[in-house]
């Protein structure tokens, strides 16, 4: 039993220390090397030849909020949660393996 105690507090702390680099990676903003910098500003504005014009002018695109991928949204609260869980089955079986090791005497 000792054996399976030892082995489940590594594998607790070793889920810990592998869940931290998790929450860094969780960013919004993602920095590519092959990016590189522009100047020149592009216009919002359709351009078209002279004497040439859209069928239809479509309205411009409102900025909606892009919809996070459910990796991002489930992953990191998931981590979470279990880490608090493995604590305090830690705690709670740490507190009764060592209550059934003693016995109070009157």
């Amino acid at each position: 039993m000792r054996l399976a105690a030892r082995l489940l507090v590594v594998l607790g702390l070793l889920g810990a220390l592998l869940a931290l680099p998790v929450g860094a990676l969780a960013g919004d903003v993602m920095l590519l090397a092959t990016d590189e910098p522009t100047d020149e500003e592009m216009s919002e504005e359709p351009m078209f030849e002279e004497g040439q014009e859209p069928a239809e002018i479509a309205p411009p695109e409102s900025e909606s909020e892009e919809e996070q991928p459910w990796t991002y949204r489930f992953i990191a609260p998931t981590i979470v949660i279990l880490g608090v869980l493995t604590t305090i089955g830690v705690v709670a079986y740490h507190g009764v393996r060592v209550r059934s090791q003693y016995e109070v005497v009157d």
